[in-house]
């Protein structure tokens, strides 16, 4: 069964429009976006990876530890899931994950948002002891930690929720209709996102 899911995302919805819409989402929102499959490999690139985990975390000696936690366990990771579906990498950021079902309740795969700050940022003494933990110099750490936003918690589960519903919306119409010419769907599915895209800019604007 996960085949054909994989079939319905790669072949009905089209991942470079898709990946325009992501990016464009992040650029607007200022919040980094990822797809990635149930084994927690990605499924589009990182849209707005901060400079902290694509360069900073990336050469810190303990980076095996670090970046393990940057997805939850049940999908390979280390982190551990709130009941608000959010998690904490060790950097002390927030990352949110929210499931895309199909009609049947099968999840295709996981929307990542984040990391994201949340409410308001912790004192510098706070983050040069996070630092001093995680092998990275206080100042590097400190510049890198101002390009990641701070969001309310209402607002961080108002664009996860944008961002879920209008992926489920484009999903469940591929997939239910999959025994259509395939062709066609893949006319009307570009139409259909880029009128997708239009409003969900428009409301990530909004909330922004």
């Amino acid at each position: 069964m996960l085949k054909e899911y994989n079939r319905v995302l790669n072949d009905y919805i089209d991942i470079q429009q898709w990946q325009k819409i992501q990016d464009n989402f992040s650029v607007v929102t200022e919040v980094g976006l990822r797809l990635v499959n149930s084994d927690g490999s990605l499924i589009t690139a990182y849209s707005r990876q901060p400079h902290l985990c694509r360069k900073l975390l990336q050469d810190s000696p303990a980076k095996a530890i670090i970046c393990g936690t940057c997805l939850p366990t049940f999908l390979h990771g280390k982190a551990v899931v709130d009941k608000n579906l959010s998690f904490v990498c060790e950097a002390g950021l927030h990352n949110f994950i929210t499931p895309l079902k199909l009609l049947n309740g099968k999840i295709l795969a996981y929307l990542v948002v984040g990391p994201v700050i949340l409410v308001m940022r912790k004192s510098k003494e706070e983050y040069r002891q996070i630092g001093r933990e995680l092998g990275i110099d206080f100042d590097d750490f400190w510049n890198a930690l101002l390009e990641i936003r701070t969001i309310s918690f209402h607002c961080a589960q108002s664009l996860v929720e944008l961002v879920r519903d209008v992926a489920e919306y484009t999903i469940k119409s591929a997939y239910q209709n999959v025994s259509r010419d395939k062709g066609a769907i893949m006319a009307s599915g570009k139409a259909q996102l880029t009128k997708l895209l239009d409003a969900l800019l428009d409301v990530a604007f909004e909330i922004s």
